[in-house]
């Protein structure tokens, strides 16, 4: 007994003293420090809805308090999600909807790189169904036979996406060079588009439907997130993988 006791203590230390000694840069993960979460994905985070908000008539909160989704008209239904609950697409139109209390930090003026990221079930693929619509002239939407679709500047990149399963999406738009797609962690391509010194400021915006909340798309989505800066792999990775502390 005293031996094991004695090797736990050893190792302990000499992960302590490895960290000190190069500063906190080991080849030991940083996370592994920190309760296995990456914690810079707080760093510009503007917005991130969990969606675990049950009940058809249920506000959805963001994580920062800045820019929850308000419930205005008839029943949005939820669903079991990726992590928890999920909202349900399929319940939003026209008749039904949620809209922004505000648009703090929605402005990713001239040069402001930004990211967005989701989950998304996908039940039928139905061309020009928008998945993220912002008024200010970008947008998430299906295409083709089998893609989806981030369009701005009247450029589009896209990737393929499936029915019938959760599929994790991340598009990371570099403001002086273009867009990359990373679809369940792993990059998918990358679209130049040069959209310095164009202002998207945000008063509107939407998830699941255009912003006249007509068509949906028909899918349940969760955990979405939108950052005014572009992730690395590793941040990337931790949303897809769950070993982050926002879903």
């Amino acid at each position: 007994m005293r031996i094991y006791l004695f090797l736990i203590l050893l190792s302990l230390m000499s992960c302590n003293a490895l960290k000190t000694l190069t500063n906190g840069e080991t080849d030991l993960s940083e996370e592994f420090f920190q309760g296995g979460n990456v914690q810079s994905l707080r760093d510009g985070l503007v917005s991130f809805w969990r969606f675990d908000e049950t009940g058809s008539t249920s506000n959805r909160s963001d994580v920062n308090g800045l820019n929850d989704l308000i419930h205005n008209i008839g029943a949005i239904t939820s669903a079991s999600g990726k992590r928890g609950n999920s909202i349900n697409c399929t319940s939003i139109d026209s008749s039904n909807r949620f809209s922004l209390n505000s648009s703090n930090g929605m402005s990713f003026g001239n040069n402001t790189d930004f990211t967005i990221s989701f989950w998304i079930y996908l039940k039928n693929f139905n061309a020009g169904d928008k998945i993220a619509d912002f008024s200010s002239g970008f947008n998430i939407s299906l295409s083709g036979s089998s893609d989806i679709t981030f369009w701005a500047n009247a450029t589009t990149t896209s990737t393929t996406i499936a029915t019938g399963s959760w599929n994790h999406f991340v598009f990371s738009i570099q403001r002086s060079t273009g867009v990359s797609i990373f679809r369940n962690g792993v990059f998918q391509g990358y679209t130049a588009n040069v959209t310095n010194g164009q202002n998207y400021l945000d008063s509107t915006f939407s998830i699941c439907s255009d912003i006249a909340w007509t068509p949906n798309v028909d899918a349940n989505m969760d955990s979405f997130g939108i950052w005014n800066r572009n992730l690395s792999q590793e941040e990337i990775d931790a949303l897809y993988n769950g070993n982050n502390d926002l879903d």
